[in-house]
């Protein structure tokens, strides 16, 4: 366990969390040339518009894949920015990797591109203490910033990567689950409500909160609607994240596409 005091854990919990922001992002100097495990199945993929203002200001899209592993599972997301005319060639790109255990809990990540002033962000292990992990921020024309794990830790979530929140869809049953948000925060994932079904009604769609004991100041929970395991929407204040066909459900839950 690290050394602390309050005050010191309660800055490094808020840095945390400032990652779970649409425009915040982390980088790395530990593993950064490691291959990923190699791949079995593909169970997962599928593309993702981002929005801002409860759906009024388009982002840019996501592509997410959700793979299977010998070691566990790799999520990996390649967000485009929006732009348009003369500067679709100028569009920023982030792209990058989670890996976890068989249970979802985060091994490693890397992303990076750009991002606003975000240019990478990786998870890792720490040098002095390999058992332990830490998230880096790299931003333009700033220094690298490492935030450590403080308890521990079985889920990462990190706003600059939305397509990681399909882990909910894969974690979430009918009873609460108890999780340790990254660096080390109580968060319980919330039972599955059913909100609706297809018109085949063969397919449910069911809605799924993520609350932390740390509120993040403006953000509220993490909501998503889920497919059986198949992440469809992701809302988090007011930005919001609509699988491609998936819009009129979205306007239905108060998105203004």
């Amino acid at each position: 366990m690290l050394p602390e005091t309050n005050v010191t854990r309660r800055c490094l919990m808020l840095l945390a969390f400032a990652l779970l922001g649409w425009n915040v992002g982390c980088s790395s100097r530990s593993n950064d040339s490691a291959e990923p495990p190699t791949t079995n199945l593909s169970v997962a993929a599928r593309e993702f518009n981002l929005y801002e203002a409860d759906g009024s200001i388009h982002l840019g899209h996501e592509t997410l894949a959700v793979l299977q592993t010998d070691t566990g599972w790799v999520v990996e997301t390649t967000f485009v920015a929006d732009a348009t005319g003369d500067q679709r060639g100028d569009a920023d790109v982030w792209r990058g990797t989670l890996t976890t255990t068989p249970d979802w809990t985060p091994v490693s990540g890397s992303w990076h591109g750009r991002l606003g002033q975000l240019r990478a962000l990786r998870l890792r292990s720490r040098a002095d203490q390999p058992e332990l992990l830490e998230l880096v921020t790299e931003v333009e024309n700033g220094a690298p910033v490492a935030v450590p794990q403080v308890s521990r830790v079985d889920l990462l979530l990190p706003g600059a990567v939305p397509g990681t929140r399909a882990v909910l869809c894969r974690l979430a049953t009918d009873a609460p689950i108890q999780r340790a948000l990254f660096p080390g925060v109580a968060a319980t994932i919330e039972p599955r409500q059913v909100i609706g079904t297809t018109h085949s009604k063969q397919s449910v769609f069911e809605s799924v909160v993520l609350n932390d004991s740390v509120p993040i100041a403006g953000a509220g929970p993490i909501k998503v609607i889920c497919r059986g395991e198949d992440l469809i929407i992701s809302r988090q204040g007011t930005a919001w994240a609509v699988a491609v066909g998936h819009e009129a459900l979205a306007r239905r839950l108060g998105a203004k596409l």
